[in-house]
């Protein structure tokens, strides 16, 4: 459970009249819930390990909304030599509640690590009216990031390198106000295949790609190389 404020100010004077009409302060109120169940790590798994993650808040406060995210994570050995398949799926939904709306804060992005070939945030609904195409989230999204593990460097414990494929979107917004000009909030696929290495350390992973090409609508924003990090205690 949690309780504080989300502030939406300085909006760009070029960006979308949906942001504007949500300038100010809410005052946020929530509590969630986790669910997770995994066979990563059991001496007992075998060839293939997966996990299901669940996650459920309940928002209240100026804004009332309810937020899910589901998380499916499997790996499967193909090969005695190490060639292996991973992949991890996940989709989410913000609604709002009480005749509320979700503002753009409360709304999902993707790009970056979370689909490798867009940059960060920015694979979103668009206000493609206004000056910068402003982006403004979307209340539903999806992903899948799958990983073809081939062992280059088979005595280098927790170091891999693998091709990948990513697909996705997010798409569907409600507003406080109808806005100036035109959003785009369909659904449109976008994908992405590429290089990477990953890393496993004491402190944390590591993960670098090349995206080789991706694929999606005029408005994204694409970035050939990423790396990212996650710590671990």
């Amino acid at each position: 459970a949690s309780v504080g404020q989300a502030t939406i100010d300085d909006v760009d004077s070029d960006a979308s009249s949906v942001l504007h009409a949500e300038e100010g302060t809410e005052h946020v109120s929530s509590i969630g819930a986790s669910f997770e169940t995994s066979t990563f790590g059991h001496p007992d798994a075998g060839p293939l390990q997966w996990s299901v993650k669940l996650d459920a808040d309940l928002q209240g406060g100026d804004v009332a909304l309810t937020r899910t995210q589901l998380t499916l994570k499997g790996r499967v050995r193909l090969t005695q030599s190490g060639f292996a398949l991973r992949t991890t799926v996940e989709g989410g939904a913000v609604t709002g509640r009480l005749g509320d709306v979700p503002r753009s804060d409360d709304l999902f992005t993707l790009g970056g690590a979370s689909f490798r070939g867009f940059s960060p945030g920015t694979v979103s609904p668009r206000d493609v009216t206004a000056t910068d195409e402003t982006i403004v989230g979307g209340n539903r999204f999806a992903v899948a990031r799958t990983d073809l593990i081939v062992p280059l460097f088979e005595d280098q414990p927790g170091l891999e390198t693998f091709i990948y494929s990513d697909i996705g979107s997010v798409w569907e917004i409600d507003t406080i106000d109808d806005p100036d000009g035109e959003l785009d909030d369909d659904l449109h696929w976008r994908r992405a295949v590429g290089l990477g290495a990953s890393l496993q350390t004491d402190i944390g992973y590591f993960e670098a790609y090349y995206a080789l090409g991706a694929e999606g609508v005029d408005t994204d924003e694409e970035t050939r190389f990423g790396l990212t990090f996650r710590s671990q205690f």
